[in-house]
């Protein structure tokens, strides 16, 4: 893979040239036509999984607007994620259920982490790359936590993808395919870059121009948007979360365990990261 940045500044700058003349870029009608069906298959896919829960849905609340309008993005407003299951569990499977659980809110081998290894407090973030308030974060709010808390070795932070629709997972399965050193800088540039592609019809012509542009080979683009190994674990990553977590919105962040949803404040994280770091230190 072709793919050396100078900085994540100079990839920002590099991509948002890149997307303003993403509007002349052309691919062949067969072409375009056969990535349409892609996305729509994978949507329908992100579907599917919910098919056997819809007793489950029937009897749970609408999703909310006002959640939506102050910090969420809901699986359930037509993005397709399954609803939980009810159904009767041994002791043995709840006791299963709660270990995964709490494995879950550990830094896992597969994380791309930011900070010091030993840092006390430990921050996960689940976002989709199509999610205005996940872009608000990551260009608005995290950069003011990570000079604050992450390049001072108190927190460490990971963020997992939560792809609630095609355009977003293809922008995640491409943040997975670039170097680790370079997944946050180029996350941050398709954040910065959101509304130009992420809710276009032909996204993965922007996506496409993006990778170029970056970097990133046509050849090593295409393998990696034909990666199903790699979709697959995005997906089984989501349902993991959804299931194991009750993760159903994003951004949804778990702080030592805690979960904070609703809110893009910085004082309101720095509140919460700062109760966790006396809570260590006493």
């Amino acid at each position: 893979m072709t793919r050396t940045l100078t900085s994540p500044m100079f990839l920002i700058i590099l991509v948002v040239l890149a997307v303003t003349a993403a509007g002349g870029y052309f691919v062949g009608t067969q072409q375009m036509a056969a990535e349409k069906d892609t996305a729509a298959a994978k949507d329908e896919k992100t579907t599917t999984q919910a098919s056997e829960t819809d007793a489950a849905d029937a009897q749970a609340p609408a999703a909310d607007s006002h959640d939506h309008e102050h910090g969420h993005d809901h699986a359930a407003m037509g993005e397709g994620v399954e609803q939980p299951t009810i159904a009767n569990t041994t002791p043995e499977q709840t006791q299963a259920a709660d270990a995964t659980s709490r494995a879950m809110l550990e830094i896992q081998p597969d994380d791309i982490v930011l900070g010091e290894e030993d840092a006390p407090v430990t921050m996960i973030e689940y976002s989709s790359m199509s999610c205005p308030h996940c872009a608000h974060f990551a260009t608005e709010v995290f950069p003011v936590l990570k000079e604050k808390y992450i390049d001072t070795g108190k927190v460490k932070f990971t963020n997992r993808p939560f792809p609630l629709n095609a355009s977003a997972l293809d922008a995640a399965k491409l943040t997975m395919c670039v170097p680790e050193e370079e997944h946050y800088s180029f996350a941050k540039a398709l954040f910065k870059t959101q509304e130009q592609w992420a809710f276009d019809q032909n996204y993965r012509d922007n996506l496409r121009q993006i990778a170029l542009v970056g970097g990133v080979s046509e050849e090593a683009f295409n393998a990696c948007m034909e990666n199903t190994e790699l979709e697959e674990k995005l997906l089984n990553g989501r349902m993991q979360a959804h299931q194991s977590l009750g993760v159903q919105s994003t951004p949804t962040f778990f702080i030592n365990g805690d979960i904070v949803q609703g809110t893009d404040n910085p004082d309101d994280f720095s509140a919460i990261i700062d109760t966790h770091l006396d809570a260590v230190s006493e």
